[in-house]
């Protein structure tokens, strides 16, 4: 799976408390960008944010590149990576639900999802426990929902520019929605895996967190 790991080192990768590093960097700037990113589809000036977007998901696959690379992995890189992926998603769905480009139902089910995560994610925390890592799974889901975008986005300008009715160009749309329909259900596949182990650790005794086994990985 080099797709997911490009940059990778033959000895693993130690993972430090540096703050100031290029991936970080690159990391905020994705955040930084989001409420543009919302105007601009909210405006519907789709073709714009598919270059943001574009440009976004090129700086989190590089970032990720620099910093197995080049040693520069740390643990608040690996906080801001999936936050920035998530809201990113999320943003763009909500903006296309504005839009009236994407159903309401496809937004509440991947917010859905991620609120629960990441109220399991604070039970697990809570028990001191370590924070998941990335599966390729749940990689493979947001690669999935991310390619679903320029579908979408093209869709609607192409829609926009036509005679207003779109027929065309519909199938451009829906392939785009048929494509954030499967990386939802991957979302809610992994996620329910995790909620299972989150659930199982509560059961144990919270005076030997030394038995309690480790969370399984997420995205």
């Amino acid at each position: 799976m080099q797709l997911f790991d490009r940059g990778s080192r033959d000895t693993p990768n130690v993972v430090t408390d540096r703050i100031v590093t290029v991936p970080n960097a690159l990391s905020l700037a994705r955040l930084l960008i989001l409420p543009y990113l919302y105007g601009l589809i909210v405006d519907e000036r789709f073709l714009l944010g598919l270059v943001v977007g574009f440009v976004f998901g090129a700086s989190d696959w590089f970032d990720g590149y620099v910093a197995r690379r080049f040693d520069q992995v740390t643990r608040l890189g690996q906080l801001l990576d999936p936050i920035s992926d998530r809201l990113f998603i999320i943003t763009l769905i909500v903006a296309l639900v504005v839009a009236d480009v994407v159903p309401l139902a496809l937004a509440v089910a991947i917010v859905a999802r991620d609120v629960l995560l990441l109220l399991g994610g604070a039970i697990v925390v809570g028990r001191g426990a370590t924070s998941p890592p990335v599966t390729r799974l749940g990689k493979a889901a947001t690669f999935g929902m991310m390619w679903s975008f320029p579908w979408l986005l093209v869709g609607a300008h192409l829609a926009q520019s036509g005679d207003g009715s779109g027929e065309p160009w519909a199938w451009v749309t829906v392939v785009g929605l048929v494509l954030a329909w499967i990386a939802m259900a991957l979302y809610w596949w992994v996620g329910i895996g995790y909620a299972r182990t989150v659930l199982a650790a509560r059961a144990l005794p919270d005076e030997d967190p030394a038995s309690e086994p480790p969370p399984p990985p997420v995205e």
